[in-house]
């Protein structure tokens, strides 16, 4: 139940746990007001108001991304199915490789080892994939994306993230991105090309390709050209025009 949250994490469900300093942060960029007396009255506080006002846990859940990601879920949220996208990541999502951040591709990660079959996270005490990435893929430099396996094909001194204090840094922060992930994605291009502005932040860039990329057909560097490489491959524009 999501009203089993705590501060500490868990072996089998890293990402289950609340982040008092993150939270905060979080109220403050979105001009919520939290309780400042302590970590259990914040914790109070999300659990009371966080989550239906949209607000995530720690760095390790995005709960606007889940809730654009999947709108299926955002709807049942509405209908008063789900506390929160959260909610249903602990009861649902997980399980079937949902992404909770944009960072980690479930689907991807499962397709790609398959030697993560549900009788070997069960042997490992995992409940599901993205707590074998966050405790154990992460370590062994497994992939949680095609964006960072495709980086790490063409880049020697690829730094991504090897441990899960890392990756919270990275989520929260997000400062690096940019540099990070060049050149699969060129923000200042995309930022120029695009007429962004202020509008997409360097350290949500990314997020806002994933999100958009299939509506608004967008190039993430000069070197792909989205809607020409549509133009010419039928089968595949066939493919994103139909989510597969």
């Amino acid at each position: 139940n999501i009203r089993g949250l705590t501060q500490k994490f868990s072996h089998n469900r890293p990402w289950f746990y609340f982040d008092h300093d993150f939270y905060l942060a979080q109220c403050i960029e979105r001009g919520v007001s939290p309780p400042l007396d302590s970590s259990a009255s914040c914790l109070q506080h999300y659990l009371d108001r966080g989550t239906r006002l949209g607000l995530s846990p720690n760095p390790l859940f995005d709960e606007d991304y889940y809730r654009r990601r999947y709108p299926d879920v955002a709807q049942q949220i509405q209908a008063g199915r789900w506390i929160s996208g959260f909610d249903h990541f602990l009861h649902v999502g997980a399980a079937a490789d949902f992404s909770p951040i944009w960072i980690f591709n479930g689907d991807f990660y499962k397709g790609l080892y398959v030697d993560l079959t549900d009788e070997n996270l069960r042997f490992g005490h995992f409940l599901d994939r993205y707590a074998h990435y966050l405790v154990t893929g992460i370590t062994e430099k497994r992939s949680p994306h095609w964006a960072v396996h495709a980086l790490r094909t063409i880049k020697d001194d690829f730094d991504f993230p090897t441990g899960l204090t890392q990756l919270c840094s990275l989520m929260s922060d997000g400062s690096h991105v940019p540099e990070v992930f060049k050149p699969v994605f060129d923000y200042e291009w995309m930022k120029e090309k695009y007429n962004w502005g202020r509008s997409v932040r360097p350290a949500s860039f990314i997020r806002y390709y994933l999100l958009n990329v299939k509506d608004q057909r967008l190039s993430p560097s000069p070197y792909f050209d989205e809607p020409y490489y549509l133009s010419i491959q039928s089968d595949i524009q066939e493919a994103v025009d139909t989510g597969v």
